[in-house]
């Protein structure tokens, strides 16, 4: 049975925090959201992801290391709830921006835009589920 991830997520960011969380999921859909063809989705299993407290109590470092172009970190405001936490406040490093992060008990989705210097740009949707492992 998977482990919830916010309840997970909100244990792991109690006061004073200076661990690094690790998740593991048994499923990573990436999608380019705004490309209909067939291609535009790619499934991974056993991914991870990494979440590191800040000096600032109110933020919270994620490290995404599965995506198909490359690793990046972002940060995004602590949840304080256990039953559902969206975020559209993201520090994101460029090329992205336009993020959003929502998780709850089953899924952590991620929305960002790739934009390119020729004023091209792509939607990218991450979906990660059945929380397997946390450390």
């Amino acid at each position: 049975m998977p482990l919830p991830i916010l309840p997970t997520l909100c244990d792991f960011l109690r006061p004073n925090c200076t661990d690094v969380l690790q998740l593991t999921f048994a499923c990573l859909d990436v999608e380019l959201v705004d490309r209909p063809e067939p291609r535009s989705k790619v499934t991974r299993r056993n991914c991870h992801l990494y979440f590191y407290a800040t000096k600032n109590q109110d933020r919270v470092k994620l490290r995404i290391v599965d995506n198909l172009a490359f690793p990046f970190t972002l940060q995004f405001e602590k949840p304080q709830h256990y039953g559902h936490y969206t975020s559209t406040t993201l520090i994101l490093p460029k090329p992205l921006q336009d993020g959003t992060l929502e998780i709850n008990a089953d899924s952590l989705v991620l929305h960002f835009t790739i934009t390119a210097p020729n004023s091209k740009s792509l939607r990218v949707r991450h979906t990660y589920t059945q929380l397997k492992f946390a450390r």
